[in-house]
């Protein structure tokens, strides 16, 4: 079976993420944080498990033109239990951010850039056009359990 895209840009109430909905209407350089849950997006989109033995691609915020994402960064709230990565991109370059996430590390593990990401080189990435920051998900077939806070330093235009 092939990758299957989940949006999940809507949050978990039917609406974008408070704070990143409200980062969208400043103009201006804003630090989002928002939780990533996969328990409750589990639940939310009625399967039993993401699949990242297919490449699951997670679209997690819009990105509206005009923006500049200087970085993402994650901290592990809940392991997930057993081998389970994944990527921090766009739609043009799904490893773009962050290349490569262990979502299995301890709780309070931080996780971002190495330095050798394709939007590192540039200090992050302007978006001319709107596109999703996206998290690919990869090795473990059954994602059940993990939960990570998420971090995005971005610019928006007025």
């Amino acid at each position: 079976m092939g990758a299957t895209t989940y949006d999940l840009t809507s949050g978990l109430d039917g609406k974008q993420s408070n704070v990143a909905r409200a980062a969208l209407d400043v103009p201006g350089t804003v630090l989002m944080k928002f939780r990533l849950s996969i328990p409750e997006w589990i639940a939310k989109k009625g399967v039993a498990a993401f699949d990242g033995s297919s490449s699951d691609v997670l679209q997690v915020l819009d990105i509206p033109a005009g923006t500049f994402i200087h970085a993402v960064w994650t901290k592990m709230v809940t392991p997930e239990g057993a081998t389970c990565a994944g990527t921090w991109g766009d739609g043009s370059q799904t490893a773009g951010f962050v290349a490569t996430q262990d979502f299995n590390a301890a709780a309070g593990t931080y996780a971002g850039p190495a330095g050798s990401e394709a939007y590192a080189a540039y200090g992050g990435k302007f978006y001319a056009s709107a596109d999703t920051l996206d998290l690919v998900l990869a090795t473990e077939a059954t994602i059940t359990t993990f939960v990570c806070d998420v971090f995005v330093l971005a610019t928006f235009s007025a």
